[in-house]
């Protein structure tokens, strides 16, 4: 990118280098441009040609919940959400609007946190730069110029109310129950970010205009670029403009928030029927070192405690669920030393006598070498991988750290020297220095025990019986499975096909669309299509479908197929245990997974090229000599067991059962405990074995960098040995189950808080061609906006609305669209009217050409469509394996080539307002609907 810097201006760059900001903490080696103007307000630009053309916008503001006084509790998420309602550059809700015109209303948002909001802009388009300036006066008005209108506060007030109501589930009771007590009934304790119901309806608009006075103020906001743009030109933009945002004279003090030492420790037992087991949780408060080296080594005792009880959990399944030791973050300044065990029912004692053997072992005898080894070696693994693509790194990776170096006050370093400090302090690191700091971490002071129960057990154990427990259990040592040979024997040496292999020749090739693509016959009936690309460098990707899939697979292999893929661990290859197969991919950098899909067989490989040969020795082990792992077996049930068990019997469970029954027919319908009754690795094994046995019915899809001549010869040796039965089987049609014509049903459940919602589902017989798949797109997305206008912005009855879509589903070739929100139950018969009036007048008139035209807009945004003949962002930049592999199968297996641009512009300007309208009214005039409505029991005495 080409810099027009004057001497002028290069001049005042160097006089202003006294109102630079500090940035001893940030690496040089990441170029981030980074200052404070003269009213206090920071700023952080990042160049990022990754993104090309493209840029992200932040506001930062050290202003969250904790700031509020008691009677503005909610008022900074009220704030964050009145920057939507009305600004004095973008009054009433045209900040949407205008984002709604160019097709990227979804990319603008924020979020409030407890000591922090951010608002932000994403994958906003830079090449023209009247839409940059849109952005930063943006977030310049965000900054200092909200209207905050009564009439919009008003407005907004139900729809926070829902939002409450939405967020109101067994995580906010438990949190809120035991808050005052983790917290020490600090401030902390009583900010739930939303607030209460009764501050939301009833607070005046002056107290809403005193917090954002107050807190939303230069000092405390950072502005950051991030993506493809000059810097030079982006910092005189931001100086320009938010230069004119005066300082505060008299700025209210920021109050330090402090959570008061607790020498006693607390104790609470919290009871909700939810709570699907009963769990012990011991949590140990300490203020935060921010050291980095100290944040690395704590991070490397979560991992250790993390293979201890992985250990544990495969040894353990009489008494307990899931168990685990974590030192986390709690606020900015605090962080918790957490022990926690979800047991069986009335096994709570046993259940924590393990889990304390285990950590009383850890705090008298510490970790061994060889666990320490083996997560270092691991960290370093994955630090090698952000230092080697750390040319490639997207936005957010920047802002993460930039948002952390400003809120919390955290160093940045970049990936290279991140990698440094984590060689150098893991060579200087003793296993006595892990010890101290644990022991260091677990005391008895600012200490609370919570017991959580649902009131089936027996009894619970009181404060004195966890105490004695955590005090007088042995020592028990439960050192990890090892996870590397014990010769350190090295797996790229090995080789699954120990024996000469007949192969098979190649009776045709030819070219196929698109990107001059190879297939190739082979002898056996196999096929094989290959791509070379030269942007994948070294990387090999390789997918392998055949038609078929769990479609044609009846009672107990349809139960175990629909777990298939959770099991994939169990498969190998003969000669080889799960551990010798676990290193000997990771030896040879393959990555591999199998899964059954509704319609077909599939696998996907991906190596480099050292390991390329080895990868085509994997896909005929596959096929000929597969092994089946019992005690993998037996680790990865359990865990689904386990996590089975824990699914609350609460009314969304029961919910999602009843859609799924509706949608998929109830032969279809895979119940809890089907999969833990009738799952077996024999099943599996059956099921493995008659799905991955004919080469004919496969296609090998090869994209790459290997040469053409290397894929023929490998194609054939290995490939070319797979058997063929010739089956030449196809996946098995199904009456579509969707229920037919109009059935609006209403279902009332049990619920420890009151809510009522809409599941709205429309399905059609229909198999969309391209030209149709982008209209179900545009009429997807206009009816998400319609019906939040209606039902948010209108009524103000929801928080929002969802629609989801499905496209040509697989088996069926149905498609359809799934509305989903909740509202107060006190609303049932408004919202009714209002969705069922909605919808029909959508169902009779289509879009109007407002509406048309905005969501248009959209699809070209997302497609990267432009008016004009230069090319897109998408056509510069290099093609990864996935999009070649993805085109070349939509060529192959449904004959669409969607590949060229000049098709994309076409089929869109082909889509005009009489055909959407016409679509929209066919859609609707075909679709079978369910029109669900659940609500809570006590609503309906």
């Amino acid at each position: 990118m080409k810099f027009n810097i004057s001497l002028l201006l290069i001049f005042l760059i160097l006089i202003e280098v006294v109102n630079a900001k500090d940035d001893s903490q940030i690496s040089s080696k990441l170029e981030i441009k980074t200052g404070v103007l003269d009213n206090g307000l920071t700023y952080y630009l990042k160049h990022n040609p990754v993104t090309r053309g493209k840029a992200d916008f932040y506001l930062l503001q050290k202003a969250g919940a904790i700031l509020e006084e008691d009677s503005q509790n909610g008022l900074a998420h009220f704030l964050e959400h009145m920057c939507f309602k009305g600004t004095t550059n973008f009054p009433q809700n045209s900040i949407f609007d205008v984002f709604e015109k160019h097709g990227l209303k979804h990319h603008i948002n924020a979020y409030t946190g407890v000591e922090e909001t951010v608002y932000y802009m994403e994958d906003m388009p830079v090449a023209d730069g009247m839409f940059i300036d849109q952005c930063l006066v943006i977030l310049h008005d965000w900054s200092n110029s909200l209207n905050l209108e009564q009439k919009a506060i008003d407005s907004e007030r139900p729809v926070i109310v829902e939002e409450l109501r939405t967020r109101r589930n067994l995580e906010f009771r438990i949190k809120e129950k035991i808050s005052p007590f983790t917290m020490n009934h600090s401030k902390f304790s009583k900010r739930f970010i939303a607030g209460t119901p009764e501050i939301i309806k009833n607070f005046k608009r002056e107290e809403l205009v005193e917090f954002y006075n107050n807190w939303y103020r230069t000092d405390m906001q950072a502005i950051v670029v991030i993506g493809d743009f000059d810097l030079y030109e982006m910092e005189e933009k931001i100086k320009g403009l938010f230069n004119k945002i005066p300082a505060l004279k008299t700025p209210k003090p920021i109050p330090e928030i402090i959570i008061p030492d607790n020498d006693t420790t607390f104790y609470i037992q919290v009871e909700d029927p939810e709570i699907k087991d009963g769990e012990i949780v011991i949590k140990i408060r300490h203020k935060t070192d921010k050291n980095i080296k100290t944040k690395n080594l704590d991070n490397l005792i979560n991992a250790l405690y993390r293979r201890r009880f992985t250990k544990l959990m495969k040894e353990d399944s009489l008494y307990i669920n899931s168990a685990s030791i974590v030192y986390a973050p709690l606020t900015k300044n605090y962080s918790e030393y957490v022990i926690s065990v979800t047991h069986k029912k009335n096994m709570a004692s046993k259940a924590l006598e393990k889990v304390c053997g285990v950590h009383n072992d850890i705090l008298k005898n510490g970790f061994t070498q060889k666990e320490y080894n083996f997560i270092t070696e691991k960290y370093l693994d994955e630090a090698q991988v952000y230092k080697k693509f750390s040319f490639s790194l997207p936005n957010k990776y920047y802002f993460e750290k930039i948002k952390y170096h400003f809120i919390h006050g955290e160093e940045i370093q970049d990936p290279t020297e991140e990698y440094k400090i984590l060689q150098e302090q893991f060579k200087n690191t003793t296993l006595e220095d892990i010890k101290n700091r644990i022991n260091g971490l677990y005391n008895n002071k600012n200490k609370t025990i919570i017991v959580l129960c649902n009131g089936s057990d027996e009894k619970y154990l009181t404060k004195e019986e966890i105490e004695n427990i955590e005090t007088i259990t042995e020592p028990l040592q439960l050192l990890p499975d090892d996870e590397d040979d014990e010769d350190g024997e090295n797996m790229r040496r090995v080789h699954l096909v120990n024996k000469k292999l007949s192969g098979s020749s190649i009776v045709k090739s030819e070219k196929i669309h698109p990107f001059a693509t190879t297939k190739w016959t082979l002898e056996n009936g196999a096929t094989v299509i290959y791509k070379q690309s030269q942007d994948s460098r070294d990387v090999i990707d390789i997918y392998a479908s055949s038609p078929g899939g769990t479609s044609v697979l009846t009672g107990d292999d349809y139960i175990n197929s629909q777990v298939f893929a959770k099991f994939f661990e169990c498969f190998g290859a003969k000669g080889l245990n799960r551990d010798r197969m676990d290193k000997w991919l990771k030896d040879n950098e393959i990555q591999c997974r199998m899964n059954l899909s509704q319609d077909k067989e599939e696998i996907s490989v991906r190596t480099r090229m050292k390991g390329l040969e080895k990868s085509f020795e994997l896909l005929y082990s596959i096929f000929e000599q597969p092994a089946f792992y019992e005690d993998k077996y037996d680790e990865i049930f359990k865990n689904l067991k386990t996590q089975i068990e824990g699914i609350p019997d609460n009314y969304e469970t029961k919910l999602k059962d009843t859609i799924y029954k509706l949608q998929y027919g109830l032969d279809r319908y895979v119940s809890r405990n089907n999969i833990i009754n009738k799952t077996s690795l024999e099943k599996l094994e059956n099921i493995y074995r008659d799905r991955y046995k004919d080469a004919s019915n496969f296609t090998f899809y090869i994209v790459g960098g290997a040469g053409k001549k290397l894929i023929k010869q490998l194609s054939e040796k290995y490939i070319g040995s797979i058997s063929s039965t010739h089956s030449n089987e196809t996946y098995k049609n199904t009456k579509n189950p969707f229920p037919e014509n109009y059935n609006k049903i209403v279902l009332n459940y049990d619920m420890v808080d009151a809510k009522a919602g809409n599941i709205y589902i429309l399905d059609a017989n229909m198999k969309l061609s391209y030209k149709d798949r982008l209209c179900f797109n545009l009429m997807s997305d206009y009816i998400q906006t319609i019906l939040n206008k209606v039902l948010r912005q209108g009524i103000n009855a929801t928080y929002g609305v969802m629609v989801e879509k499905y496209i040509n589903k697989p088996i069926t070739n149905n498609s359809g669209v799934l509305i989903n929100y909740e509202f107060d139950p006190e609303n049932f018969e408004q919202v009714q009217q209002y969705i069922n009036e909605t919808l029909g007048f959508i169902a009779e008139n289509g879009i109007n050409e407002t509406y048309f035209l905005s969501v248009k807009k959209k699809l070209k945004k997302e497609l990267n469509i432009k008016d004009n003949e230069e090319q897109s962002a998408m056509q510069q930049q290099l093609k990864t394996n996935d999009y070649y592999l993805r085109h070349i199968i939509d060529v192959y297996e449904r004959g669409e080539d969607n590949t060229e641009q000049g098709l994309l512009k076409k089929t869109v300007k082909e889509i005009d307002l009489e055909y959407m309208k016409s679509f929209i009214i066919k859609f609707f005039s075909e679709a079978n609907t369910i029109d669900l409505y659940y609500l809570p029991n006590k609503s309906m005495d």
